[in-house]
Parts: C-alpha cells; structure tokens; sequence
C-alpha cells in the first residue's frame, strides 16, 4: 500500500510510484471519482490522442461486407461518430491522418457525448468485432485525454464497467442518465435492465 500525508493547507505530494502508475507529467489535470460507496478513484488527464493510438485493436473490417457496403453504412448511420471510429479502426489511412492531425490541436477542447459514444460502440462492435471488453478498454483509455470531454465521466465509467460485465452500454448510459435526472423509476420490456437496476427500472405493469 502507498501512502502519503495530508498538510494543514490539503496538501500532498503524491508518491512516485503513484506518478508512474498514472503517467503523470508536470500540469497535468487529475480527477477525483467520488463513488457511491464512498471510495475515491484518482486519474488523471495527461494523454493526448497521439499517444493513444498504438494502444487500441487493430480488426479488419468483416470479410462479407464490401469496402463500399460499409462505407456505405457508415454515411447513414455514424456521421456523427464518423470521426472518433477512424480514430480507433484506423483502417483508412488517409482518414485516420486527417482526422488524427484535427484531434492534436495543442488549443483545441473537445466533448462527445453519450449518444455519440453508444453509436461507436455499435460500429465498432457490430462492423469491426470489436468485442465489449475491447470497447471498455479503448473508451477508458480516452478518458484520459487532457483535452477531451464527456457528459458525466462518472456516469460513462460506471457504464463501461456494466458493459464489461454483459450490459449493453446504450441501455447503461440511459437507465443511468434518467437517474441523474431524478426520475423516480425506469420502464422497460427488457427483463435484463429491469433486472440489473431494481427497483429503480421496472417493467411495465409490475
């Protein structure tokens, strides 16, 4: 276990090998998650998008579909997250560079929000094979991105990690965004979310 001392004025230093674990440079933002358990989770904000790159799945796109066809899929169902899928597929070149040069902008900020997210869950999962863990795995990953925000990043971790465990992650981001908005119950057909968040979801009529 690592430890360090907190000061009169709520300071620390923060071990080294803490510093290491994280990748922390000099200016780099941290973020505290505060849970509903009470436990506190520490990241921190220092990656860019360059530096992620090498880290995601490199899957061709599935053999039965031709170029055209998925491009074709592509265009009317994933304009708006055309460009976070080329990011992490990387399998156009041209368009990987183009769209990679766009993200490193030293000024730039950047969100995405949930809707975004699930319809790049889908692509990745459903044209490229992606699996749940993989997508878990890259969408933490950018998590870390100084210059990258979300809606709730709590409410995406928190749905990343249902995803791992076989949730879908639309459904987690909806059923989780409805409770931020202090709705009082959830109604669903599907046994499985009902399941998952009673009693705050519920099926019709129960």
């Amino acid at each position: 276990m690592t430890t360090s001392t907190l000061t009169r004025k709520n300071q620390t230093t923060i071990p080294k090998s803490v510093v290491s674990a994280l990748g922390l440079k000099p200016s780099a933002k941290l973020v505290y998650e505060i849970r509903d358990n009470g436990e506190v989770v520490l990241t921190a904000k220092s990656a860019t998008f360059a530096s992620l790159v090498s880290t995601f799945p490199k899957k061709p796109r599935q053999s039965a579909r031709t170029d055209a066809e998925m491009k074709s899929v592509i265009r009317k169902k994933a304009a708006e997250r055309f460009l976070l899928v080329r990011y992490f597929a990387q399998d156009d070149e041209p368009q990987f560079r183009t769209v990679l040069r766009l993200l490193s902008s030293n000024t730039a900020q950047y969100f995405v929000c949930d809707l975004v997210l699930a319809e790049t869950d889908w692509v990745l999962r459903s044209l490229y094979d992606w699996t749940a863990d993989e997508v878990a795995d890259a969408f933490a990953r950018i998590t870390t991105i100084h210059n990258l925000h979300f809606e709730d990043e709590a409410r995406l971790r928190a749905s990343l990690k249902a995803l791992r465990e076989g949730a879908d992650l639309a459904d987690e981001l909806i059923v989780r965004h409805g409770r931020s908005r202090g709705c009082s119950h959830f109604v669903t057909f599907d046994k499985a979310i009902a399941k998952r968040h009673k009693p705050f979801a519920r099926q019709p009529g129960s």
